[in-house]
């Protein structure tokens, strides 16, 4: 009679252990993870609009957070320094969870090129950064599709991804 029950059980038992490749990571917020069902993309460069005091950076963390549950690394590059520590304390407990602040913003996408070529993460963040040149955007895309990561950005300027030259969000061209 146990059998039935083993059956119904090792298929989701088995998921857990299958390696995260391909599957989207999740906000564990039941509402937007309802939205997003396929999670946010892995291989991708994934763009955040969410201006400072928007909620933005509460979005990141509970990104990162359910990420350490599921035992990938986590790296967060502050590029404008302003994530208050206290905010970000609780996930190191979690897992490998590392906050890295450049000395200058330029300096952001040079970090994340080399957190992703080590693999050891399955989700690198990008905050408050310039738009990156498109060659750069390009190699990091590239990159997060090799190592089987996903790369979020949210950009400094006006909270979405943008290229140098293109008009502003929201704006329209000459």
């Amino acid at each position: 009679m146990a059998l039935p029950n083993l059956k119904l059980l090792l298929p989701e038992r088995l998921e857990r252990l299958v390696p995260a490749i391909r599957r989207g990571l999740r906000f564990g917020i039941p509402a937007l993870d309802t939205l997003l069902p396929l999670g946010v993309p892995r291989g991708q460069i994934t763009a955040l609009d969410a201006p400072l005091g928007s909620g933005g950076t509460a979005l990141l963390l509970a990104l990162a957070e359910t990420t350490l549950r599921a035992d990938e690394g986590v790296a967060l590059v502050d590029a404008m320094r302003t994530l208050a520590p206290q905010a970000a304390a609780h996930l190191a407990a979690l897992g490998q969870f590392w906050v890295i602040r450049p000395r200058g913003t330029e300096s952001a996408w040079w970090c994340a090129d080399v957190l992703l070529r080590t693999g050891a993460f399955g989700l690198v963040v990008v905050d408050q950064a310039n738009a990156p040149a498109r060659k750069v955007a390009v190699r990091l895309q590239r990159l997060a599709r090799d190592k089987d990561a996903a790369l979020v950005v949210r950009e400094r300027t006006n909270g979405g991804l943008h290229h140098p030259g293109a008009p502003a969000h929201g704006a329209t061209p000459p």
